[in-house]
């Protein structure tokens, strides 16, 4: 039997239990709530900044990134129009977790307009 039934009697000895546990073994878990999504367009001609909306997330300390597309496009913290950066393959996705918040990452597809899930947390 998955769950034993306990009988009324018994429910407050369940209690006793539940009450004696060690609630410093508990440990505090984070999770944060502010988070934004949405698409971007990478483009061949040149580097795209990845934010959902006109300035990043305040704290953002996190970015994923997926290439919905069926082209190579290339990641890179550098405004200049160059194919140097890391390369997301198509359908891959890649989270990006930042030492300071105020990092800026773009995008360029080696070809023709790319579609990408974007996620900043």
């Amino acid at each position: 039997m998955l769950f034993p039934q306990i009988s009324p009697t018994d429910l407050g000895k369940v209690k006793l239990s539940l009450d004696k546990l060690n609630h410093e073994e508990i440990q505090e878990i984070n999770i944060g709530t502010s988070f934004r999504t949405g698409e971007i367009t990478a483009l061949s001609s040149s580097n795209v900044l990845l934010q959902i909306g006109e300035t990043a997330l305040e704290g953002r300390t996190s970015l994923i990134v997926k290439n919905n597309s069926d082209i190579q496009v290339k990641l890179t913290s550098s405004t200049s129009n160059s194919d140097k950066g890391y390369s997301l393959e198509p359908g891959s996705t890649i989270k990006l977790n930042f030492t300071s918040v105020s990092q800026s990452i773009y995008a360029k597809s080696v070809g023709f307009a790319a579609s990408l899930e974007v996620t900043e947390l």
